[in-house]
């Protein structure tokens, strides 16, 4: 922008009740009033347009319509210019924006690590279930304390205290079976656990049979 040294002239310029002579500038043989000075001036406003006799004025611009920079308006000495804007944020109320930002950019870091810890300990027990299942067949035989007597009939089977074991699944080949480390589960009820568990029985002992 061509700018020439003038005798100094001033626009005068106003924001609510607030005036203020604001220095004009020549630019191109034409004097005119820049926004940045008024805003430097105002500085609590954002400035962004200007009005003369409550019509508001066009920025300088070129042949195709673009505004020119700086922004600008033809300097009117005899009227009084006025601001259109809007009261900006104090720089502190800026300051402590952007404060509780990061205080809460933070706090959402720190639940994104939660979660993603969280997810990453549900992955590692689902490889963990799929790798390790729960023992599928068992075999049944007397308790210690049992009196053996009582199986050598039939109609005793029922009434004896017997312990659950666990064929241990380590391997998918069942002579490399073994029973799992556990000092077995109580069964008390000997005819209801073999009507609820029959099918698993078959299976079980035909392993057994394969193991022997």
């Amino acid at each position: 922008m061509a700018q020439e040294t003038h005798n100094i002239r001033f626009q005068k310029v106003k924001w609510g009740d607030s005036t203020a002579q604001i220095e004009t500038v020549i630019s191109n043989g034409i004097e005119c009033l820049r926004l940045e000075d008024v805003q430097r001036h105002f500085h609590t406003v954002i400035v962004k347009a200007f009005l003369i006799d409550n019509v508001q004025k066009a920025f300088i611009h070129d042949g195709t319509g673009k505004n020119s920079e700086p922004l600008r308006i033809v300097a009117h000495l005899d009227k009084t210019v006025e601001v259109v804007g809007s009261i900006g944020a104090p720089e502190n109320d800026i300051r402590s924006g952007i404060e509780e930002l990061k205080v809460k950019v933070t706090r959402i870091d720190t639940n994104t690590q939660e979660i993603l810890r969280q997810i990453a300990n549900v992955m590692r027990q689902m490889y963990e279930l799929h790798e390790f299942t729960t023992p599928r067949y068992f075999f049944i035989l007397p308790a210690k304390h049992s009196d053996m007597m009582l199986i050598d009939t039939v109609q005793n089977w029922f009434q004896t205290h017997y312990k659950l074991y666990f064929l241990c699944e380590c391997s998918h080949d069942p002579k490399e079976m073994h029973v799992a480390p556990h000092e077995g589960y109580s069964i008390k009820k000997g005819r209801d656990f073999v009507v609820k568990y029959a099918p698993y029985l078959r299976t079980t002992l035909q392993i057994v049979q394969v193991l022997l």
